[in-house]
C-alpha cells in the first residue's frame, strides 16, 4: 500500500472496531503512509512494524521529478500570476505596475485559469495602459503574456522566480503550491488557500512562500531583493523534495515481493 493516509477522526472510528481492522493491517506486507500521523495511527490499529515503509506521498512524486531551472536575472525580473480568477486579475496588474516603478525591466505573464476570460484581462490591462501579447496569437518572450493556452503552466514556471498561485485572493481555495515549488519559484498566495492549507503552512513556515495582504507591497519588495527570492525558491524546492520522499524502497519492496510470488508459483 503506497501514499495511506488516515486522518485522527477515521483512526477513532476504527479503533472501536479492532476486530476488523486489526486483521486487515496485518495482512499488509510492506506498507508507506502518506505522512508521519498517518504512520503512527496505522501502527496503533494493528499495522505491523515489520511492514513499515518509508513516508511516501504519491501526489509530489511528478513535481518532484522536475529539474529546477538556474537562477538568473531574467526569472529574478519575471514575475507569474498562475491560475487567477475572476477578481484578482485587476490586483495582478496593480501589483505588477506598482513594482514596474520600482524596477522598469519587470516581466509579467499572465496566465489565468480559464482562457476564455482573456478578452475580460486584456480590456483590465488596456483600461491602466498596459497592452497584454497574447499566447495564443504567438507570443513567447515579449515582456508582457496574456497567456490564454492550455497545458503550459511548466514553460511558464520556468520562465519565472516570482509566482503568485490563484485562487487564494477571493475565496476559491487555492491552487497547488507545489509545481512552482518544483521549479524553484517564491511562492505569494491571498489568504484562501484551505485546499492545501497544510502544504501552504509548511512552505509558509520555511520561508519559501509569503501570505499577502497587499500584492502590490508584497511583490514589490521581492522585486527589489532578488537574493531573498531565489532563497524561497530554493527552499520552497528544499521542501518538495523532503515532503515528496523516496519511492525507492517502495519499489524494492514490491519487486520482492513479486518475485517472492513467482517463485512460489514454480
Amino acid at each position: 500500500m503506497a501514499g495511506a493516509r488516515i486522518s485522527a477522526r477515521s483512526a477513532a472510528r476504527w479503533a472501536r472496531l479492532p476486530g476488523l481492522i486489526g486483521p486487515v493491517l496485518a495482512r499488509l506486507n510492506g506498507l508507506s503512509a502518506q505522512d508521519a500521523g498517518s504512520q503512527d495511527r496505522l501502527l496503533t490499529l494493528g499495522l505491523p512494524r515489520a511492514a513499515l515503509l518509508p513516508c511516501l506521498d504519491l501526489k509530489l512524486l511528478g513535481p518532484a521529478a522536475v529539474t529546477a531551472p538556474t537562477p538568473s536575472e531574467i526569472r529574478d525580473l519575471t514575475f507569474l500570476a498562475a491560475s487567477t480568477h475572476e477578481g484578482e486579475d485587476g490586483a495582478v496588474l496593480d501589483a505588477f505596475l506598482a513594482a514596474r516603478s520600482q524596477e522598469p525591466a519587470l516581466r509579467l505573464i499572465l496566465a489565468p485559469r480559464h482562457p476564455d476570460r482573456a478578452d475580460a484581462i486584456a480590456a483590465q490591462a488596456e483600461t491602466r495602459g498596459l497592452s497584454l501579447a497574447r499566447r495564443s496569437a504567438g507570443a513567447d518572450n515579449e515582456p508582457l503574456i496574456l497567456a490564454d493556452t492550455l497545458g503550459e503552466m511548466a514553460r511558464w514556471y520556468d520562465r519565472a522566480g516570482i509566482v503568485f498561485t490563484g485562487g487564494s485572493l477571493i475565496d476559491r481555495g487555492g491552487h497547488t503550491p507545489w509545481e512552482p515549488a518544483a521549479h524553484g519559484c517564491a511562492i505569494l498566495h491571498g489568504p484562501h488557500v484551505s485546499n492545501f492549507a497544510d502544504a501552504y503552512a509548511a512552505l509558509d513556515g520555511a520561508g519559501a512562500a509569503q501570505s499577502v495582504a497587499d500584492l502590490p507591497a508584497a511583490l514589490t519588495a521581492l522585486v527589489r531583493d532578488p537574493a531573498r527570492a531565489r532563497d524561497m525558491g530554493a527552499a520552497a524546492r528544499a521542501l518538495l523534495t523532503e515532503n515528496a520522499g523516496d519511492p525507492g524502497p517502495l519499489l524494492a519492496r514490491v519487486a520482492a515481493l513479486a518475485q517472492g510470488a513467482a517463485n512460489a508459483d514454480i
